[in-house]
């Protein structure tokens, strides 16, 4: 069920990929890349390579725990390759 309060819906789509170090993120105008942060909700469990984002079908709902703090974006992104 959606973690989303007005919406409990029940289709709910989990998405996984293998990005094989090509994975790039952006923060506060900052781009960088290499492996998934482990840190990060998407790629927690998934040994680097591997991300897994499931969502709501019907409101669009990330369905993780927020907020994600700075210093976890902070951590996730000294990670990464310059």
């Amino acid at each position: 069920m959606c973690q989303r309060i007005d919406c409990e819906s029940e289709r709910i789509v989990t998405i996984n990929g293998k990005t094989a170090d090509l994975f790039s993120m952006k923060y506060k105008e900052e781009w960088k890349n290499g492996s998934v942060p482990e840190n990060l909700f998407f790629g927690k469990d998934n040994y680097g390579d591997y991300m897994r984002v499931t969502f709501c079908a019907d409101c669009g709902q990330i369905q993780s725990k927020f907020p994600i703090s700075d210093n976890q974006l902070k951590v996730a992104m000294d990670k990464l390759d310059d």
